[in-house]
């Protein structure tokens, strides 16, 4: 990919338009890899918006291309509009918020040709602007980059064989895609690509990243990895609710103290050793997994990460028991 072969798709609303800006003049060294910029936009209603976008354009010397859309589409939608309206041999993906560093798309190619790939997925790190933020990323994604769609360098041939990506669910998509280009092409995951970054959570507070992370997990029933999840987090529910409800003795004992059956407080000893096993598997064996160094944490940090987590949980089974399909 000596010449600029490469089509960047971003998919955003029209809301993120200062983030938009800001995005493309971060993009430094990677317009000389770039044949052409494909930006989808949505919630475009009337000519005022419309005209507001034309300030991309101005931005950087390369042509752009802006799609603007009256209604509101969902992540996938808007990524395979760009994917069929690029003219190029690689397609790269971006979103609005996360950047990427100068050499993000010098070093994805440098990769795609020492090992002979048609494509890599994207990565990203998750960084906190303030406590709560941090401890929110400590709970949710970690501190180790995630495999991510935005960052994504991949042959358009490559593309079309894995499909499209499903158009009408609100989350979800990019998981269940990645999965798909794996079958595909084994090797897309690659540790060396360089990390975009996603620092700060757009200023939401906490209610509004509990509500976030509930429709995300509400919408998630079309990923595999998501629907055992789903059942994983069910059964536990219905499994802890059975232990609670009926104890050993009243049932199988009849609360006969000389029976061999009989267990002295067996439902206090089980609940808790449940209890304990969820707290020690969430609080410490999960973000150790995840690179995040709870040792770190003050007192009230900890704190704040396990009443963070333990919410962020019990939203997860609501959101699972209460999971919507797609229209």
């Amino acid at each position: 990919m000596d010449k600029k072969e490469i089509s960047l798709v971003i998919g955003s609303v029209y809301d993120d338009l200062d983030e938009l800006v800001i995005l493309f003049n971060h993009l430094d060294n990677n317009i000389d890899h770039l044949g052409e910029i494909i930006c989808v936009v949505s919630g475009v209603n009337n000519i005022e918006k419309k005209q507001d976008l034309s300030i991309l354009k101005s931005l950087l010397n390369i042509k752009i291309e802006i799609i603007s859309l009256d209604r509101i589409v969902m992540p996938g939608e808007a990524r395979n509009i760009g994917i069929i309206e690029s003219k190029c041999e690689y397609i790269c993906f971006l979103d609005s918020h996360p950047l990427p560093n100068k050499d993000w798309l010098f070093n994805s190619k440098k990769i795609l040709k020492e090992k002979n790939l048609r494509g890599v997925f994207g990565r990203c790190k998750y960084i906190g602007i303030n406590e709560i933020e941090t401890c929110f990323i400590a709970a949710t994604f970690g501190s180790e980059p995630l495999y991510t769609v935005p960052g994504t360098l991949i042959e358009k041939k490559l593309l079309t064989e894995i499909g499209f990506f499903i158009p009408y669910t609100r989350s979800g998509e990019d998981a269940e895609w990645r999965s798909r280009a794996k079958l595909f092409h084994p090797r897309i995951n690659q540790t060396k690509v360089s990390p975009l970054i996603y620092k700060g959570l757009k200023g939401k507070n906490f209610l509004d990243l509990i509500n976030k992370w509930y429709l995300y997990y509400q919408s998630t029933y079309l990923t595999s990895s998501f629907v055992s999840q789903r059942i994983l987090y069910i059964s536990y529910l219905v499994i802890f609710s059975i232990f609670l409800a009926f104890s050993w003795n009243d049932q199988v004992a009849d609360w006969d103290e000389n029976s061999i059956l009989y267990a002295p407080h067996i439902s206090k000893i089980l609940c808790s050793l449940i209890i304990f096993i969820y707290l020690f598997y969430r609080l410490f064996l999960l973000p150790i997994n995840k690179k995040v160094n709870i040792f770190k944490f003050n007192i009230i940090q900890f704190l704040k990460f396990s009443f963070i987590s333990v919410i962020l949980d019990l939203v997860k089974v609501i959101a699972f028991i209460n999971h919507k399909k797609a229209k």
